[in-house]
C-alpha cells in the first residue's frame, strides 16, 4: 500500500501492515471457529481466554501488581471524568483536587462537581 495515512489525533492510531493482514484473515474465521471475533460470545472459553491473555500482557508491560483489577470497559476519555470521582469521592465530604491546563481539565472538573466538592489548584 502507497497511500498509508498516519493518524496521531485521539482515538484509534495507524497500525503496521502485518497486524492489519492478521486482523482481516481471523475477522472472516478466528481460530478456526468459522465466525469473527465480533461474532462470538463473550462467554465462550476461547473469548475468556483472550481477556486473561490480555490481562497477563497488560500487567507484565506495566508491572501492574496482582493487587489491582484490570477492567476492560466501554467509553473514552471523557467517561472517565464521571468515573473516576464517582469512585474517589464516594462522600461528599470527599473533595477533588484539579490542575486546569486546558479544555480537558475543565470538562473533569465540571463532571466531578456532580459527584462532590472540587478544588481548583490551578487554573492556567
Amino acid at each position: 500500500m502507497t497511500n498509508r495515512v498516519y493518524n496521531f489525533s485521539a482515538g484509534p492510531a495507524t497500525l503496521p501492515i502485518p497486524v492489519i493482514e492478521t486482523v482481516q484473515k481471523e475477522f472472516l474465521d478466528f481460530h478456526g471457529l468459522g465466525a469473527s471475533i465480533v461474532e462470538i460470545s463473550h462467554r465462550l472459553p476461547v473469548f475468556k481466554d483472550i481477556i486473561e491473555t490480555t490481562k497477563s500482557l497488560f500487567r507484565e508491560l506495566t508491572g501492574l501488581p496482582n493487587n489491582y483489577k484490570v477492567l476492560f470497559m466501554h467509553g473514552g476519555a471523557q467517561m472517565q471524568f464521571s468515573a473516576v470521582p464517582l469512585n474517589l469521592m464516594s462522600m461528599k465530604s470527599h473533595k477533588g483536587s484539579y490542575f486546569i491546563t486546558g479544555r480537558w481539565g475543565t470538562l473533569a472538573e465540571n463532571e466531578a462537581r456532580k459527584y462532590g466538592n472540587t478544588e481548583i489548584l490551578m487554573d492556567g
